[in-house]
């Protein structure tokens, strides 16, 4: 209880204290490593929040960036292989490991957008939410990535759009919030301002890669599949992020395809713009235990992950979310049909292959 308390005063005294100065200042040496997250906090919240924003996530359209091709700038984050394979035509190829560098090197000005693809739009998000945290604010990640480009890109959203095998053990049951906790502990380099250690963590995170999907996702530190923590589902903090209609089950009468399932055993709703607020619930989340986040598509949650990971919270991203959990609900509720993969909206637009 101590330590909450101490919490709270230093959020709020830090907020009187540092709003006004903190990115001009390199911090002095604090006693406390609460006292750097709590600043780093801060920091994030008053640069916009753009967490909490309703700019995230920042999603484009397949349709935009064909009809932006020659105003925008396109970097495909993907291997090597895979965009020699088919990619969009003058697109930029760059690795997650010299990403951060080669947005720092050029004028973001230029550009309206700058887009990033990858093969299902999940690690494109994960890179765009760090960006954006390091102040980059025409980064976009396209929404479900090259799949709906083109329908030779789909293979992995098509079969991964499905009921999950284990849907039975799914309840309506409102699983309540742990108890309000300190922030991870974060330690900054002395010698670097306040911005430089925000912008190298946030360098580390990228080059620290996500996985759109893999069969050795495990391996990963930042994406996970419902299949990889199911059978020891309570060793992990559940969280689904999104509106209640993603959590609860619909109404029998209203013709429910999945009616009594809601959600996976000891899974938490956190909601959008609200409950990963300082002042809201950010600080019932564990800070020992791996948080695994599930939105509608695994793209917000690939949003979500990226800035509690930057907060040095243990935090994965459910591949593909609840299209791969409770897709015919997807398809059928009106509220979530929207973030439905669609065979049908694949746009079948042209690519080039060769580098």
């Amino acid at each position: 209880m101590k330590n909450n308390i101490l919490l709270i005063l230093i959020s709020f005294f830090s907020i009187f204290l540092f709003k006004d100065c903190i990115d001009d200042v390199t911090l002095p040496s604090f006693s406390f490593q609460t006292e750097d997250s709590a600043l780093l906090l801060l920091y994030l919240e008053g640069k916009g929040d753009y967490i909490n924003s309703n700019e995230m996530p920042s999603l484009v359209d397949a349709q935009d960036v064909y009809q932006n091709l020659s105003n925008y700038l396109i970097i495909d984050v993907r291997s090597e292989s895979d965009f020699v394979n088919g990619h969009i035509q003058g697109t930029v190829n760059v690795s997650n490991k010299d990403l951060f560098r080669f947005i720092d090197s050029i004028n973001v000005n230029l550009y309206p957008k700058i887009v990033i693809v990858s093969q299902t739009g999940q690690s494109a998000a994960y890179y765009a939410s760090l960006l954006r945290l390091a102040g980059k604010s025409n980064i976009y990640s396209i929404n479900f990535g090259m799949a709906y480009w083109n329908n030779d890109f789909a293979g992995l959203w098509l079969s991964h759009s499905k009921t999950f095998s284990s849907i039975t053990d799914f309840n309506n049951q409102d699983y309540l919030k742990n108890a309000v906790t300190a922030l991870p502990p974060v330690t900054f380099d002395n010698s670097l301002t306040f911005e430089g250690n925000v912008n190298k963590k946030i360098e580390q995170l990228i080059k620290e890669g996500f996985t759109d999907y893999s069969s050795d996702a495990p391996q990963y530190i930042t994406s996970i599949t419902i299949e990889d923590i199911y059978d020891n589902i309570n060793d992990y903090y559940l969280v689904c992020f999104g509106s209640p209609e993603l959590y609860y089950t619909g109404s029998a009468l209203s013709g429910d395809p999945l009616f009594g399932f809601g959600h996976p055993p000891g899974t938490r709703i956190y909601l959008p713009q609200i409950d990963f607020r300082s002042t809201d619930n950010l600080q019932t989340l564990p800070v020992d235990k791996t948080i695994v986040i599930y939105s509608y598509s695994g793209q917000r949650s690939a949003y979500v992950c990226a800035y509690l990971k930057l907060l040095g919270y243990d935090a994965k991203s459910l591949l593909f979310g609840a299209n791969n959990l409770i897709y015919p609900r997807m398809i059928w509720n009106s509220d979530l049909n929207e973030y439905a993969f669609k065979s049908s909206s694949i746009n079948n637009y042209p690519y080039v292959t060769g580098k």
